[in-house]
């Protein structure tokens, strides 16, 4: 219940429950979102190097690895608080 209530305060359309089914990630047309799609669906943090958004990439790794360490390069306050929650 928490992640939803943060996914639908601040990354709503970017919110995925890791390792979900990836063939949804390719109707994306947004790339970045796309690569978050992929990464966190199939737990493979090479398709997080491939966005350009910083703290969508920052995100992306901490998720993808598991290492909270990624969270404080994001610079969105809600986005790093969303981060640390999220990763253990």
């Amino acid at each position: 219940m928490r992640l939803q209530i943060l996914c639908g305060v601040t990354l709503s359309a970017l919110c995925t429950p890791p390792y979900a089914n990836p063939s949804q990630c390719y109707s994306i047309q947004n790339q970045d979102r796309k690569n978050y799609c992929l990464a966190t669906a199939k737990g493979q943090k090479s398709y997080c190097y491939s966005i350009g958004e910083q703290d969508l990439k920052n995100l992306c790794l901490a998720q993808a690895s598991n290492q909270k360490s990624y969270c404080y390069s994001i610079r969105s306050q809600d986005t790093k608080n969303q981060c640390l929650a999220m990763v253990r």
